[in-house]
């Protein structure tokens, strides 16, 4: 799987808060946008879809969580200008750092179910990303009369001598405009 963009930041950002006390200030600078963008940028559409199809999406979601537990202020910041230059030492010391490491540290996606915000937003959301969200969370249970229905049309479309045909390609025919 593709990592996100950014997600390493995201990663040591979540590290940080499970890591330190709730109560105290923190200040987060990274390089350019990659954690401005996706908290303050995209976060409001992305919770207005329900979070389908978000690269990363469940560290983002612990990470906005987690900031949400927070009582003391938070602030973010980018690289960028007077602070580039001893941002740049530190993050190579830190790299200097974590490659002397035996093994990478893991980050568990930890989230406060009381701070959590699930679903899409009903105003925001077409049928279509409805059904896609349902039929992610939901499993789905094959019924018995529509498996043998099913299993008795493909082995008819194969008796008949016609390319194999998938159920999917049976479901697709079922709404052709030909047939309703």
């Amino acid at each position: 799987m593709k990592a996100a963009r950014g997600s390493g930041a995201v990663a040591a950002v979540l590290y940080a808060l499970l890591h330190l006390p709730r109560d105290v200030p923190l200040h987060v600078v990274s390089e350019k946008d990659t954690l401005t963008a996706p908290l303050f940028k995209r976060r409001q559409g992305w919770e207005d879809i329900g979070w389908e199809g978000v690269q990363g999406a469940l560290y983002v979601q612990a990470l906005i969580n987690q900031l949400r537990q927070r009582c003391a202020p938070t602030s973010f910041g980018s690289g960028t200008g007077a602070h580039s230059t001893p941002l740049a030492q530190a993050r190579c010391q830190l790299e200097d750092a974590e490659h002397s490491l035996d093994r990478p540290t893991i980050v568990a996606p930890e989230k406060n179910m009381t701070f959590e915000l699930s679903g899409a937003k009903l105003s925001s959301l077409s049928q279509a990303q409805a059904y896609r969200c349902i039929r992610a969370e939901k499993t789905r249970v094959a019924r018995p009369a529509t498996e043998r229905q099913m299993l008795r049309i493909l082995a008819n479309t194969s008796a008949a001598g016609q390319k194999c045909a998938t159920a999917e390609d049976v479901w697709v025919g079922i709404r052709h405009k030909d047939i309703l």
